[in-house]
């Protein structure tokens, strides 16, 4: 019990942020989703403005993931990796 509307937050945060790219942005995105997994590339020459205002849609998702696992540290967790 509880655990599955935080699924659901996390989904929703994180299948907007992908709307944002590819409809609002129009970033064609390589995308692959799963049970529990999504996960979304960036092309690598994207043009600065739009680098820009993607990173602004990630920049959001994650402070928005962060302040999930403040809330729910049983069942959110934010692991960073620079790639």
């Amino acid at each position: 019990a509880g655990s599955d509307i935080v699924c659901a937050a996390v989904s929703s945060v994180s299948q907007a942020a992908v709307l944002g790219l590819t409809r609002v942005l129009g970033i064609q995105v390589g995308l692959e989703i799963k049970d529990a997994y999504l996960e979304c590339i960036l092309p690598e020459n994207l043009d600065e403005c739009i680098r820009q205002k993607a990173n602004v849609i990630l920049e959001t998702m994650v402070l928005t993931l962060k302040e999930f696992e403040d809330q729910y540290s049983k069942y959110v967790q934010v692991l960073e990796q620079e790639v």
